[in-house]
């Protein structure tokens, strides 16, 4: 009995320790998500929504940030995941609504019907995006169960034909990055790109592996 007391209050002592560096909202769903699993039916949608709402926004002038919803997986992600990983996955997005004269002028150019702008535009977009992707995590949660895969990693650029893209635009977007998750054992794919709006989609799914 006196073994499991020292446990307990070892245990106590680290957790509060983990408390005090991280905070309580980390806390909440990264140590106690793996007991969310075996009694939440909706973990997988609570933690994507969690992410999504820790994203960094867009790097330009925007009007309006939209509420997170459910989606579907892109086509470009469908492809990183195996059919077994995707009945295990739930994907959400958030959709940015702006102004094009507006974003434009927050880049230091002017909008216009100029292709070099447009693409110096989503280059420097893109740049900027995965600088504040690559940032170190603010919480050292993912450096104590993610290691180096718990930091976003971008992936290569896709092919024209598979992102749908003009020859004659930059390969800036889409934009897709992943990270580990080894203490909830998870994968987590971002893919951000422009439609009618700026949408982040996010895709959180098990590794069974």
């Amino acid at each position: 009995m006196k073994l499991k007391t020292a446990k307990k209050k070892k245990h106590f002592t680290i957790t509060i320790s983990l408390v005090a560096l991280i905070g309580v909202s980390a806390i909440t769903y990264t140590l106690l998500l793996p007991i969310l699993k075996r009694k939440d039916p909706e973990w997988l949608k609570k933690y994507c929504y969690a992410i999504v709402s820790s994203l960094p926004p867009p790097p330009f002038e925007f009007t309006e940030k939209g509420e997170i919803y459910g989606s579907g997986m892109s086509m470009y992600t469908k492809d990183m995941v195996s059919k077994e990983e995707h009945d295990s996955s739930y994907t959400c997005a958030i959709a940015y609504k702006f102004d094009y004269a507006e974003a434009y002028e927050s880049k230091n150019l002017t909008y216009g019907p100029n292709m070099e702008v447009v693409n110096k535009f989503l280059q420097k977009t893109s740049e900027d995006y995965t600088i504040s992707f690559s940032a170190p995590p603010k919480s050292i949660i993912q450096k104590l169960f993610g290691g180096k895969k718990a930091y976003w990693q971008k992936q290569a650029g896709l092919s024209d034909d598979k992102a749908g893209r003009p020859a004659y635009v930059t390969e800036g977007f889409p934009l897709v990055l992943t990270r580990e998750n080894k203490l909830l054992r998870t994968k987590e794919v971002v893919d951000i790109f422009f439609g009618v709006k700026l949408y982040t989609k996010v895709t959180v799914y098990e590794n069974n592996k």
